[in-house]
Order: C-alpha cells, then structure tokens, then sequence
C-alpha cells in the first residue's frame, strides 16, 4: 500500500496498481467465456418464463415463437454476410416493403398467382440489391450513404405506386 494511508492503490511487482485494476484482473483469472454466459442467461430466461406462464413451454408456443422470428432470422441471415463484408445496408426495410408491394400488386394483376407474386418480389429486390452493390463497389460511394438513400427511394416508390391504400388479394376458389 501506498505510504500516505491511501487504500485505492498498491504496489504489485514494483508498479502501482488501483483497487480496480486489482479487482479486473482477479476476474479475468476466472473469466467465463462470453458463449458460455449467452448460453447461461438463456437458460435462466427459459426458467423465469416457464415457471411464469403454465403455457410457455408448450408445443404450440414453441411453433408459435419459430413462425414469428422466421423472417427476421432470414434477414439476418443476410445481413450477416453485408456486416462481415464490413459494409452496411440501412434499406433492407424499405426493400422488403416494395418488394412485398410489388408481390402484391404481381398476384393482383395475374389471378392470384403466389408463384409470379413471389418472382416479382424477389426480382424486385434483387435488382435493388443490384443497384446497392454497383453504386458500392463501381462508383465507389460508401454502402452507408447508398443505402440511406435507398431506404428513401425504395420507401417512396412502394409508397407512390400505391398511392398509400393497402394492396388487398382476395382468395377466390
């Protein structure tokens, strides 16, 4: 310890080190690996929710919480791969939406073919996706700003060519 009656520091192997030093590195002696403690924190959610709803650990739930993180897990998916590119992609919304639109408007327009209405919509955003990665790797514009400004085209054009009502399919047998 330091001469002067001060507690927040000591000498270890001639250096001063502070108490929080001290205790950091005392943790990182026995540090859990950070997948571990992702792995421990489930499993405690898991309990807390099961022993407060009779239900949560259900078939039905289960199958129920699956269907509704489908489609962001599918986004993340992809975004995994833009986010280890080191680039970013701010429009992937916006392009879902117009691409939904466009699918929508597809199985409209064609007797309410699921098979074209769902080849519009990829098609549609592939070709946004096209125009992100050209503007990004051919004129070199940062994918940040390329995609902020799609995040507004794609938004706008979805918006217009459907002069802001819902697009309705009827199922007709």
């Amino acid at each position: 310890m330091s001469g002067d009656g001060d507690r927040t520091s000591a000498t270890v192997d001639g250096e001063e080190v502070g108490v929080i030093e001290r205790a950091s590195a005392a943790l990182a002696a026995r540090r859990i690996p950070s997948e571990v403690l992702l792995y421990v924190a489930f499993a405690i959610l898991v309990v807390i929710f099961a022993l407060w709803s009779p239900f949560f650990l259900t078939v039905d739930n289960w199958i129920n919480i699956g269907r509704q993180t489908t489609f962001v897990s599918i986004l993340a998916v992809g975004m995994t791969f833009v986010i280890v590119a080191g680039e970013f992609d701010l429009s992937v919304g916006s392009v879902v939406a117009l691409s939904g639109v466009v699918a929508g408007l597809a199985m409209q327009q064609f007797a309410d073919s699921w098979l074209l209405g769902a080849i519009f919509g990829l098609l549609t955003g592939a070709l946004v996706g096209l125009i992100n990665g050209l503007l990004t790797t051919r004129a070199l514009i940062p994918s940040f700003l390329v995609t902020l400004g799609m995040l507004g085209v794609a938004r706008g054009v979805a918006v217009f060519i459907t002069n802001t009502r819902p697009v309705i399919i009827s199922v007709q047998d």
